[in-house]
């Protein structure tokens, strides 16, 4: 998977929102994933360059900023603004230039936002997700990142991965 990391501060405010989430829910599902937002999926397990990825940055202008939470598919995602889309459709294209079969069926929705956890009750997750209140998370600096993911039968319930590369988004003085 393809995915936008957000920077350490962000995601760790994001992981205590999942948490809470799982306390109120009982959701095991909020803990399957890190805190990502999905953008491309591959059913091979090729892996792109760190110098592939950070191609995927060039032209893409803008910050991210996490909005609402959001059920989709009977999923419960937390929303992000920005230039999701384009970066999703880079990835899809930096993959196939690589020779890689990138597609967005998975388990997650791609250019959507955080998956926060697939709910038993989704308009009872919903309402929970809003009571607790999103983290504000907005943002520029991030990173793409390659996850090598193993799912299980159940993969909401038995996923594994690890990051096979990363590219930061230069947003700085170079």
């Amino acid at each position: 998977m393809i995915a936008l990391e957000p920077p350490g501060n962000v995601a760790r405010d994001l992981a205590l929102y999942r948490r809470e989430l799982f306390a109120r829910l009982g959701e095991g599902s909020a803990l399957a994933f890190p805190e990502i937002v999905p953008l491309a999926f591959a059913s091979d397990a090729g892996r792109l360059s760190a110098l592939a990825l950070a191609d995927c940055w060039k032209g893409i202008e803008g910050s991210f900023r996490a909005t609402e939470p959001q059920i989709s598919r009977g999923i419960l995602y937390l929303a992000m603004e920005g230039p999701l889309s384009a970066l999703s459709s880079r990835a899809f294209e930096a993959s196939l230039a690589m020779g890689k079969h990138f597609s967005i069926e998975s388990p997650l929705e791609t250019g959507i936002g955080i998956f926060l956890c697939r709910p038993a009750d989704p308009s009872l997750a919903l309402a929970e997700a809003a009571r607790i209140g999103p983290p504000r998370a907005g943002f520029r600096d991030c990173s793409l990142i390659l996850l090598g993911l193993r799912l299980g039968a159940e993969p909401f319930a038995a996923a594994t991965w690890r990051v096979l590369a990363r590219a930061k988004r230069r947003t700085g003085l170079i």
